[in-house]
């Protein structure tokens, strides 16, 4: 009876598993494009900006493509000043597109 559970068991994370890696590398395929987004915005209105610096984020799903990415970061300019900034994004899964880009200082 244990082996029937067992390889039940395992029989089920194999049927789950491929979905549930598919969403976590759709999370993380739209925080990564949100951030590139973003530290591009931060260059254009801070050409002085040196690294930009992503401190947490949050992954809301709005449908089975489209991902919306929140979150924090910061960037210091070359004479040292240091500012904090939010963000919000929309990465869509199928296009491999970011729109509804916003930065804001924090």
């Amino acid at each position: 009876m244990k082996g029937i559970v067992v390889s039940t068991l395992a029989l089920l994370l194999l049927v789950v598993s491929p979905e549930v890696a598919g969403a976590r590398s759709r999370g993380r395929g739209a925080v990564a494009a949100c951030q590139r987004a973003v530290a591009r915005q931060v260059r254009r209105r801070h050409p002085n900006a040196g690294r930009v610096q992503f401190l947490n984020q949050r992954v809301r799903k709005f449908s089975k493509a489209e991902r919306g990415v929140n979150g924090s970061g910061r960037f210091q300019l070359k004479k040292g000043k240091v500012y904090r900034f939010s963000y919000r994004c929309t990465y869509n899964a199928r296009s491999g597109r970011t729109y509804g880009v916003r930065v804001w200082r924090s």
